[in-house]
């Protein structure tokens, strides 16, 4: 239970696996429904907005797709564990500057969009809390402090598919 509960040795947090385990640690899938994920992770199956053939795969998507009312406790369990803030993407309307910051491409492969400003950090919504590669790329890129916060995996891909119109 430990293992769980810390994510297990053997799998990389950057791993699309890794958020599944952590849902199962916590309770919020089943052994069976964990199973599911991971088939549907290794499989890569079509999931809602991840439309593009580079689009990440992500646990949440699955959990979305598969089980849409549980997504909700699930989310703020993440957001409490890994210590990254819940964000309403809906209720954001991004300039197009600020999107800009990240590629395209990176937003379907890595999980990570650039939504606003604070102060003198920008603000970046990933599908992924653990990943604290994916948060030193995206400093990288944008060369300047970000704060990171979690989104709903359906507010993603609607502010993603609304930033590249």
């Amino acid at each position: 239970a430990d293992a769980l509960r810390n994510g297990p040795g053997w799998l990389a947090p950057a791993a699309p696996a890794f958020v599944a385990v952590k849902l199962l640690a916590g309770g919020m899938v089943s052994e069976g429904e964990f199973i599911v994920m991971a088939e549907d992770l290794a499989n890569r199956a079509p999931l809602g907005g991840a439309t593009g053939r580079n689009a990440i795969h992500s646990a949440l998507r699955v959990l979305d797709a598969r089980w849409r009312p549980r997504v909700a406790r699930a989310m703020v369990y993440l957001a409490r564990d890994a210590v990254t803030p819940l964000i309403p993407l809906s209720r954001f309307q991004p300039p197009k500057e600020v999107f800009r910051a990240l590629s395209p491409e990176f937003m379907e492969r890595r999980g990570a969009l650039a939504f606003d400003r604070l102060d003198d950090q920008l603000m970046v919504a990933v599908l992924n809390p653990y990943d604290e590669v994916l948060r030193g790329d995206v400093r990288q890129c944008v060369r300047k402090p970000c704060a990171f916060f979690l989104a709903f995996p359906g507010e993603y891909d609607t502010t993603a598919a609304f930033m590249l119109e």
